[in-house]
């Protein structure tokens, strides 16, 4: 039976894609759902909340007794020398990479433009074929990055949140694959009616859609 599939541009053994959880914390988990035979793994979700609670909370370690002497901000190593950055899980997508045939998909949960933007491309310098993000219920800005598209967030395409302009906007974004490869997108600007139902966005709504996350167009 032929069950290989396209799928952003990849091409997987099968439609089978297994998703953020537990299992996909080790490398040997991953490996196991591999073994299984699923057609591409997604990592466990990386909180951008996570990583700046372990900054503060050494930051708060870097300072306590800080005012005892005036020698004493010289006890710790400065705050750069500290592993406090997603470098696990880079070097859990740069491992995976190495055991795994098939593609490695990060997931990424940011709040921040800056999270979003600078973490992704980390993400991707790793080595990961795709970065997913969640949580943003309006669409952000789309960038090119090492030849590769980024969506920071599509929106909400079915929601609740028709009260505010931007939450009733989406985007579908359309790709052509030909052989495994990624030729182009296309971004599909939609907006949500007040009986939840998505349309296509034109004329104004949606040249202001595309300028708001294409910003140089």
């Amino acid at each position: 039976m032929f069950l290989e599939t396209d799928y952003l541009g990849l091409r997987l053994r099968n439609q089978l894609v297994a998703s953020a959880g537990p299992i996909s914390q080790t490398v040997s988990g991953v490996q196991s759902l591999a073994d299984g035979g699923v057609g591409a793994v997604v990592l466990y979700s990386l909180f951008e909340e996570q990583i700046e609670h372990e900054e503060m909370a050494t930051h708060k370690l870097l300072m306590y007794g800080a005012e005892l002497s005036p020698e004493a901000s010289g006890f710790f190593p400065e705050m750069q020398h500290y592993r406090t950055g997603p470098d696990q899980y880079l070097q859990l997508i740069q491992d995976a990479k190495k055991a795994l045939s098939v593609p490695v998909i990060a997931s990424l949960n940011g709040h921040t433009a800056g999270g979003w933007t600078g973490i992704a491309r980390q993400l991707q310098d790793a080595g990961a074929d795709v970065v997913t993000g969640s949580q943003a219920h309006q669409p952000q800005h789309v960038e090119l990055h090492g030849g590769k598209p980024i969506f920071y967030g599509l929106g909400n395409l079915f929601f609740d949140q028709t009260w505010s302009p931007a939450t009733r906007q989406s985007l579908i974004v359309r790709h052509y694959v030909y052989q495994g490869r990624l030729l182009s997108v296309e971004i599909l600007p939609t907006t949500m009616d007040g009986d939840y139902q998505p349309t296509l966005a034109e004329g104004q709504e949606r040249d202001e859609i595309l300028r708001t996350v294409l910003p140089m167009r």
